[in-house]
């Protein structure tokens, strides 16, 4: 699997090209995507495409868009995350999260769209995939939006379900707003310890993966793309419980 927050395009060169964006995708060749900071019909910068809905199509992959924020007379111009997937959704879901809304001049928190879901069947197993971007501003919305998220992947993993859950979680692991997730007896930290932020000259490690317990790692990595995004891609081979 990869997650990738793509910037909506725009590389660390300020052009758009969401050809690059196809490129790294197709070359590292996953099964299962997580992205954010994805437009549909966003902005003139990305020429006001549906670009999750383009690169499925490219790429032959199954897509879900959960927007975060929507624009626009009848809302059509929208900006979130976006999953893809080499196999059919068995189901798809937009939990949502605490944000405080970037565009909201009250700056209000409330419950807003963004935290994507989605089931996949792997034989007889139920794999559940979840992307996140979490909220950039403030460390104590961060850690309200990790325990949501916990409280949400909690039942699935207590029935034994294997769960990813990755995404720009604007923190790195040592950082207080995750201990809720890295503390969890559920989860474990399955990303590569390379830095992610920014592509160019990184710093940080934030695009973090996090997988229930019984899912074995075998190969993880930072995919050194210093152009397309303003964030390095991560990629993890996963092997799940139950799946040869």
């Amino acid at each position: 699997m990869m997650t990738w927050n793509i910037h909506e395009g725009i590389g660390e060169d300020g052009l758009y090209d969401l050809g690059r964006v196809e490129r790294a995708i197709r070359l590292t060749d996953p099964d299962l995507v997580a992205l954010q900071e994805v437009g549909r019909c966003w902005s003139a910068a990305s020429r006001f495409e549906d670009q999750l809905l383009l690169l499925a199509l490219r790429l032959n992959f199954h897509p879900f868009f959960a927007p975060i924020v929507k624009q626009g007379a009848q809302e059509q111009r929208q900006y979130g995350c976006g999953l893809l997937s080499r196999w059919p959704w068995k189901s798809v879901e937009d939990h949502g999260l605490t944000r405080i809304g970037t565009f909201d001049p009250e700056k209000r928190v409330r419950h807003l769209p963004g935290f994507p879901h989605g089931t996949v069947m792997r034989g007889e197993v139920r794999l559940h995939f979840f992307g996140t971007h979490l909220y950039w501003r403030d460390a104590g919305i961060r850690r309200r939006e990790a325990e949501e998220m916990l409280a949400i992947i909690e039942p699935l993993a207590r029935r034994g379900e294997p769960v990813i859950l990755a995404g720009d979680m604007n923190a790195e692991v040592g950082d207080t707003e995750l201990e809720p997730l890295v503390r969890s007896d559920l989860l474990y930290d399955a990303g590569p310890p390379g830095l992610t932020y920014p592509a160019r000259s990184p710093r940080r490690r934030i695009d973090l993966v996090f997988v229930t317990r019984g899912v074995r790692v075998s190969n993880a990595l930072v995919i050194n793309d210093e152009v397309a995004s303003d964030h390095r891609p991560v990629i993890v081979d996963l092997e799940l419980p139950g799946v040869g």
